[in-house]
């Protein structure tokens, strides 16, 4: 999961052990990837991987906002280039849109969320919109797709052996056709999870 530090600046350490010498300084604004959380000695410690692969840890308070894509429920919202609803209007998104939501901003008007198109077009859409989390691609998800799609697959075709090799018919034969069909949509999706996720890894060169 992708995060935007929101507090002025962080220290990055080496390890959540030794917080004598940081390793980098992060400020306002910059994206990390988020790791595992870890509790030591009543401390909360965040691993976390920057631009470039550097690995290290902040401390669990840092005020940090979780990157988000979102699908627009409303019929209609408007991107402004500045929270105010006395703001020029960027874009006019519909129902389905899908926005990059990066942060939260709260003023006398109300709260405005920080938002970009699929297009790469930026600004604040009033929180009043209403929107859906989408679920974020994973391979570590799409490995949990495949190997259960798999192991439906092989449940349902040794249920299907064994009613072969009975000498009476039964209707186990359409529960072990219904198992392996169910595997095959989960395996499916679980390719096009893994694909899409590749795809996003390693963009294709221009």
């Amino acid at each position: 999961m992708k995060a935007i530090l929101t507090d002025e600046q962080a220290l990055v350490y080496n390890s959540f052990e030794d917080q004598t010498i940081s390793i980098a300084t992060i400020h306002k604004g910059e994206v990390m990837d988020l790791g595992k959380v870890i509790r030591k000695k009543k401390k909360v410690w965040v691993e976390i991987a920057l631009p470039g692969e550097q690995k290290g840890y902040i401390a669990g308070d840092t005020k940090i906002f979780a990157v988000r894509k979102a699908q627009l429920t409303s019929n209609t919202a408007n991107l402004v280039d500045t929270p105010s609803k006395l703001a020029a209007n960027v874009k006019t998104f519909t129902r389905g849109t899908i926005l990059t939501i990066s942060g939260v901003e709260k003023n006398d008007e109300g709260s405005w969320f920080k938002a970009t198109d699929e297009a790469g077009v930026s600004g604040y859409v009033i929180s009043d919109a209403k929107m859906k989390v989408v679920p974020e691609s994973s391979r570590s998800g799409a490995n949990r797709n495949m190997i259960t799609g798999l192991i439906f697959i092989i449940v349902g075709i040794a249920l299907a052996v064994m009613n072969g090799q009975s000498q009476q018919a039964s209707g186990m034969v359409y529960i072990a056709y219904a198992v392996i069909f169910f595997g095959l949509l989960q395996g499916g999706q679980g390719v096009v999870e893994y694909l899409r996720v590749r795809k996003n890894t390693n963009p294709a060169k221009k």
